[in-house]
């Protein structure tokens, strides 16, 4: 096919495929149409009829399905290995990414020149926002004020206790957002001063 020196490229909105000519962009409009309707899998791959059936009957039948109690022990062990591993944090720990309110106070910290972890696993069993050295704070979102999560969170604070971690704080987030700027300021002072003698340091 012959090229003109100042042929112009055609970009299609539907997928991005490059063509050489206006003619052949707008028939590939119309196939990337035609295309749109047809039936699709999660990945975005064009499937018969047919296949879409078997597709979502195949995607029924697996919700009916339950663990057995032998195959729920396996997942459990697996789970404990891969932690004491350091390996596959990912798919237990919900802290992928850091929430505003955890960004907020991880500034925080980072600026005060204070050593800590975040979201680390204590015990292979509870994962704590901030660590520093054997003492750490938390920062909760409302959905630890039902009286279940109470509940648990009081378990949970004995149990680490137990094991030699010592909790210094628990902010109600919804609570700190009402403070003012300097009324932030005092509290995070006073925590990081609080640290630092728990620490037998100097406060930051």
């Amino acid at each position: 096919m012959k090229v003109y020196k100042n042929a112009q490229t055609w970009t299609c909105k539907y997928c991005g495929q490059l063509l050489v000519s206006r003619n052949k962009l707008y028939k590939h409009y119309k196939d990337c149409i035609e295309r749109a309707k047809l039936p699709k899998d999660s990945l975005g791959r064009v499937i018969t009829e047919e296949q879409r059936i078997a597709l979502r009957n195949a995607v029924h039948t697996h919700k009916g399905h339950k663990h057995s109690e032998e195959s729920k022990k396996k997942i459990s062990e697996g789970r404990l290995r891969a932690l004491r591993e350091g390996r596959g944090n990912h798919w237990i720990c919900p802290h992928i990414k850091r929430s505003y309110a955890e960004q907020y106070f991880y500034d925080a910290f980072t600026n005060a020149n204070i050593e800590f972890k975040s979201n680390v696993w204590l015990c292979h069993r509870y994962c704590v926002d901030f660590l520093f050295d054997n003492y750490y704070f938390e920062v909760d979102g409302e959905q630890h004020y039902t009286e279940d999560a109470i509940k648990h969170d009081e378990e949970r604070e004995s149990f680490l206790l137990e094991h030699g971690y010592i909790c210094v704080g628990r902010c109600r987030w919804k609570e700190f957002k009402k403070l003012d700027f300097k009324q932030k300021e005092t509290y995070i002072n006073g925590l990081v001063a609080q640290l630092a003698e728990a620490n037998g340091s100097n406060p930051l």
